[in-house]
């Protein structure tokens, strides 16, 4: 019985740190038509949902974003949804663009895409 525990603990332990992997897949079909550009970095730029239904009602979710020391910053799924980044050729996710080190969640502040983050 022991040997099924400690096998089932390892095997948990791997699934938990396969999903801490940083690997940052583009989207695969992210209708770039329907967003414009909202903000130009320096070799990224970040589009803006063109029409964003506001009757829609999104789940109280935060994804954490990269931030910088001292705070801690989420986006939800309202932002997942209505902005994409453009890196090099490719499309991601606000997320992703953060793990990739395009931004940090204060920058998301500075350029009003989310209202604040919280000081640890």
């Amino acid at each position: 019985m022991k040997k099924v525990g400690l096998s089932f603990l390892i095997f948990i332990l791997m699934i938990t740190l396969l999903g801490c992997t940083s690997i940052v897949e583009p989207l695969e079909n992210p209708e770039s038509e329907l967003f414009t550009v909202f903000y130009t970095g320096s070799n990224y730029e970040i589009y803006k949902r063109t029409e964003i239904d506001e009757e829609k009602i999104y789940p109280l979710i935060g994804f954490p974003v990269k931030s910088d020391k001292g705070t801690s910053c989420t986006i939800g799924l309202y932002h997942l949804e209505n902005y994409i980044v453009q890196y090099k050729e490719d499309y991601y996710d606000l997320q992703s663009g953060s793990r990739l080190n395009l931004f940090t969640g204060n920058d998301l502040v500075e350029m009003e895409i989310i209202s604040s983050c919280k000081n640890e």
